[in-house]
Parts: C-alpha cells; structure tokens; sequence
C-alpha cells in the first residue's frame, strides 16, 4: 500500500528494520529450530519482497 502511494521511503525503511530484526533473530539463536526458524524464515521473505519493491 505505502508503495502504490509512491512512498518510497517508508518501504526502505520498512526493509531496513526487517533484515535488522532478521540479523538479530539468527545472530541470537544457536540452532534455527521451531519457532525461531519459522521466525527468520518469515522475516527473510518478507525482507526479499520489500526488495522487489524497491527495484
């Protein structure tokens, strides 16, 4: 929806803040199991589809 509006900065900002909380749910975790997989496992696609945004 931002996109369409042709707010641009608030989709990088957006992606930004994902791969941020992406970076930090792997780098805290020592096994990428359950919850905390399926957790980085959406915040990384979601991360991937701001990117497609942006292009």
């Amino acid at each position: 929806m931002a996109f369409k509006a042709g707010n641009r900065d608030y989709v990088s900002s957006t992606a930004e803040l994902l791969h941020e909380e992406f970076t930090y749910t792997v780098s805290e975790s020592t096994e990428l199991t359950g919850d905390t997989l399926k957790r980085a496992s959406l915040l990384h696609a979601l991360y991937c589809l701001s990117l497609v945004f942006l292009s």
